[in-house]
């Protein structure tokens, strides 16, 4: 059974379609997405770069030399830029990042004894220069009144 052009328009529309520069395209799934995160992250941490002047060019090809594709890792760095980075300079939103990273660490823990317990984990997934805040997680987490950290209905749900 073939999709009808409705149906290609919706998928499409509801997903990430990337075009290299010789017309070929690639489908980037929120998985894809944040494999590639992890491996810029790593990128970052092995060449000490910091998080608001990352090059861009230098660290897409240093991710694709890793594993991830160059236009991937591209498409990661822009996707979690800052609106005044550069074409060739990014500058890393690290809540933006943060909150990528969270959502990740609770498909594999249902809950958090603590804050702490979350902070700590979440720091593990980041660059040294990165200090994570609580305050970065707002409207994304819960705490119970026993301490216990969970996400939020809205993020479970997505």
């Amino acid at each position: 059974m073939q999709a009808s052009i409705t149906e290609i328009e919706a998928a499409l529309q509801s997903s990430t379609v990337l075009v290299n520069e010789f017309g070929g395209h690639v489908y980037l799934q929120e998985a894809s997405l944040h494999q590639c995160l992890d491996q810029v992250l790593m990128t970052l941490s092995l060449r000490g770069w910091s998080p608001s002047a990352i090059p861009l060019r230098a660290c897409a090809e240093e991710a694709a030399k890793h594993g991830s594709d160059y236009l991937v890792a591209t498409y990661t760095l822009k996707h979690f830029s800052l609106p005044q980075s550069s074409s060739e300079n990014i500058n890393l939103d690290v809540r933006r990042v943060a909150r990528a990273l969270t959502k990740s660490l609770f498909s594999t823990k249902s809950a958090y004894s603590s804050t702490a317990e979350l902070i700590s984990d979440l720091r593990d997934c980041l660059p040294a220069q990165i200090e994570p805040a609580v305050s970065w997680l707002d409207g994304m987490i819960s705490v119970s009144e026993a301490g216990v950290v969970s996400l939020t209905a809205d993020q479970s749900a997505l």
